[in-house]
């Protein structure tokens, strides 16, 4: 369990299209007024239905900002990933594999944790921006160019031959 001390409440910030409630505060890790202590923002995801290991609660922590992260990345494939990820490691990881984590300090959980987000590619998970579209060329009628119809074109062939 990641410990944390709340520097202010926890805002509910909406309902996603899922049905699932998200909330967020900004927190301080570890339990001491430490200067040196990572500040971070903790996003709360209550679902609408729990997992299959029965839990019904996602928290997830990052230095970004709200606003950051909305201008950089796009939530559909962060949330593509995180799911992708959860199954992932419900897959291939046992429970007693998390107990380093459950034992590890704030400042020792912090300080991995940042150390893994250095080796994420943002890149993959920047919004697309959108092109204009290209309007469609304009045609003009040429009365020097009389339109035709191929089918009566055809059949006057067939009139006139043997």
């Amino acid at each position: 369990m990641l410990r944390y001390r709340p520097l202010e409440p926890l805002r509910e910030v909406g309902v996603d299209d899922k049905g699932a409630q998200i909330g967020e505060q900004w927190v301080q890790l570890g339990l001491e007024a430490d200067e040196q202590a990572l500040r971070v923002r903790r996003i709360r995801i209550q679902l609408p239905k729990p997992t299959r290991d029965g839990d019904d609660t996602i928290c997830l922590v990052t230095t970004l900002s709200a606003e950051q992260a909305e201008a950089a990345l796009s939530g559909y494939y962060m949330a593509i990933e995180m799911r992708n990820l959860g199954e992932s490691l419900d897959t291939i990881v046992d429970a007693g594999d998390w107990e380093p984590f459950r034992r590890a300090s704030p400042q020792a959980m912090a300080a991995w944790l940042a150390q893994q987000a250095k080796r994420l590619d943002l890149a993959r998970y920047r919004k697309t921006g959108r092109s204009t579209r290209t309007p469609a060329v304009k045609r003009t009628h040429d009365p020097g160019r009389a339109h035709f119809s191929v089918a009566r074109t055809l059949q006057q062939r067939k009139v006139k031959a043997p």
